[in-house]
């Protein structure tokens, strides 16, 4: 087996994705002097290297300035930001399996899009909400191939129809009566998918304000690349999960009148409610 050999060189590419597995991933950071990551959170700790340059870096209550060789840890979770005092190259390493929100095996997951062999698990009625993730997971792969504005854009567009749309229709129609089965709101899967749908939501909305703040000011860009990874990451592995998990569930769990019954009511809906190009 022969061993890749990356070159960490300062890229035109503000965030570069140089290794991932699972969850855990290393991205590279080249950031101009004068420019660097306004202030977000990871899901996962992670660790910051500087390999050339000098920079800032903040919490909500510490500011220290790191220069080559230097190193600092960040819990999951936890508000920071860098900004670079010179052209400045930075490994930062997130790290799964350390963290309350790391799970594990959900890395290992594939969704519908990828495993066409996980269709043949769920109920035909329930097909709609996988095929309303293939679009979504389609969007990502060519995000991940080609980050612009307008890559951007078109897929914040489609995930955005995704809230409205496929995410009110789990939580009004398919959701209730999953609950109902296991025993309540707070039994099972739904209260943690829950969670991550408001997650997602406000990644979104997070997203969708500094897509637009980018075209005054460039170093927002920098941050809206690592959000937008951020964000593709949870969407893929809440699909993953749905795909794998819960509509494979709710195909054994629900009555042919419950199946029949949500079938209706999505075309109900889809009627009403059309998608708007």
């Amino acid at each position: 087996m022969s061993l890749e050999t990356i070159q960490l060189k300062f890229s035109d590419k503000t965030v570069r994705t140089v290794f991932q597995n699972g969850q855990g991933r290393m991205m590279q950071l080249s950031l101009p002097e004068g420019e660097g990551l306004q202030k977000h959170v990871a899901k996962l700790p992670l660790a910051l290297v500087v390999l050339t340059g000098k920079v800032t870096f903040s919490t909500d209550d510490t500011v220290v300035e790191l220069g080559a060789q230097d190193m600092v840890t960040v819990p999951e979770l936890r508000e920071h930001a860098v900004t670079a005092l010179q052209d400045s190259i930075i490994l930062v390493t997130l790290m799964p399996g350390t963290g309350a929100v790391a799970s594990e095996n959900e890395s290992d997951l594939e969704t519908a899009y990828s495993n066409s062999e996980l269709r043949n698990k769920i109920a035909p009625e329930l097909l709609p909400f996988v095929d309303d993730h293939a679009h979504v997971v389609a969007a990502l792969e060519s995000l991940g191939r080609e980050f612009s504005a307008a890559s951007v854009r078109s897929a914040l567009r489609l995930i955005g129809t995704e809230l409205d749309r496929h995410f009110v229709y789990e939580e009004e129609i398919l959701f209730p009566r999953l609950t109902a089965l296991l025993g309540g709101p707070d039994v099972g899967p739904v209260p943690k998918l829950l969670k991550e749908h408001q997650t997602i939501r406000t990644q979104h909305e997070t997203c969708s304000s500094l897509l637009d703040a980018s075209h005054v000011e460039s170093s927002v860009s920098s941050t809206l690349e690592m959000q937008m990874q951020q964000l593709s990451h949870n969407l893929l592995q809440h699909i993953a999960k749905e795909d794998n998990h819960l509509f494979s569930m709710a195909s054994r769990l629900l009555s042919a009148e419950d199946k029949h019954a949500i079938a209706r009511e999505l075309q109900e809906r889809e009627k009403s409610n059309p998608v708007v190009d």
